[in-house]
């Protein structure tokens, strides 16, 4: 069986979900990559949004933007929903729970091309920087090298389809292990500690301040960077909604946009405030927040790195033909 034949198996429950959500919400408007559209008012449609995210370090902006009063200046009211795995944003987007999601670039290119989904990419989130994610191995496992993960057990919080997943194959590959010779294990990155210390997997794929936390607690210790070299800078992630929500409310759009780019020019500037703003929303501690790695936070939305996203997964087989990004690329209007 196929490493492509294997993800879409595992992505076949997602995706049928997912098209059963559209069916019962139907369709309003085009879905097309067209730009907010401006109005003699630029009041927002909707004044108050719900936004999905994961505790991570990814989402620190949007809690900028609320701290520093960037959303109601554009007239909206932010309510955070916070998620334990990106396999649970996209249902909550398509059924309406949630209006704006972080999303990960990898699981949503894969959705877009094996569903009726159109995502809209609106803001930039996060690139990845060395030491952000990590392959660790249990404290007193003789593994040393991904090199000896052939037939064993990894932990990621989706057993395919997502970032960890892309950036451990591209690390097998580079060591001359075929994906197909290990095995996923869907842990959530907060329980991928107590795997690693009772043995459950063999190696766990952790990001910050995960990686730390298991270093920390002498849960685990790395054996690879998965984010150094050539995935130094490898586009990660990114604010977005559906394009049934884009065509629906532009201006409610344009607002969280404007919001977003003042507090992204913040985050990317200011390491200090990410830190102090950590704790708000995850369980990272102050002292925690001041060595973890963090990714960079890029201030504009470009299709060039997101574009690299989806080849590097064409040419790892985890989307099935060449996708073009550029269609679900919402640019954000003057501030």
């Amino acid at each position: 069986m196929t490493s492509l034949r294997v993800r879409r198996i595992a992505l076949s429950a997602v995706v049928a979900l997912i098209g059963i959500l559209a069916a019962a919400c139907g369709s309003s408007g085009s879905t097309g990559a067209a730009k907010p559209s401006a109005s003699a008012s630029d009041k927002p449609e909707k004044s108050h949004v719900t936004v999905a995210l994961l505790p991570v370090p990814d989402a620190a902006p949007l809690f900028i933007a609320i701290q520093k009063g960037y959303f109601k200046q554009e007239g909206l009211t932010v309510t955070p929903e916070i998620v334990q795995a990106s396999a649970q944003v996209t249902p909550d987007l398509v059924s309406g729970k949630v209006d704006f999601a972080s999303l990960n670039y990898v699981s949503t290119f894969e959705i877009e091309q094996n569903s009726g989904i159109n995502f809209r990419i609106i803001a930039p989130g996060t690139q990845a920087s060395p030491n952000v994610f990590a392959l660790l191995v249990p404290k007193n496992s003789k593994i040393t090298s991904p090199a000896q993960l052939k037939g064993k057990s990894i932990a990621a919080p989706t057993a395919s389809g997502a970032i960890g997943n892309l950036l451990v194959d591209a690390t097998l590959k580079r060591y001359g292990v075929s994906p197909q010779q290990v095995k996923f294990v869907a842990i959530p990155f907060p329980d991928m500690l107590t795997a690693l210390a009772r043995g459950q997997v063999d190696a766990a794929a952790a990001t910050e301040p995960f990686v730390t936390a298991i270093k920390a607690a002498s849960a685990g210790r790395p054996i690879a960077d998965l984010t150094g070299g050539s995935m130094n800078g490898f586009a990660v992630s990114g604010w977005g909604v559906t394009g049934q929500y884009a065509s629906k409310y532009p201006k409610t759009v344009a607002a969280f946009q404007k919001a977003m780019a003042k507090a992204q020019q913040v985050a990317a500037s200011d390491r200090a405030l990410v830190e102090q703003t950590l704790p708000t929303f995850t369980s990272i501690k102050p002292k925690i927040a001041g060595v973890i790695a963090l990714s960079t936070y890029p201030t504009t939305l470009s299709a060039a790195p997101l574009q690299h996203v989806a080849d590097v997964m064409f040419q790892l087989g985890f989307l099935h033909k060449r996708f073009d990004v550029s269609p679900m690329i919402i640019a954000s209007p003057a501030s």
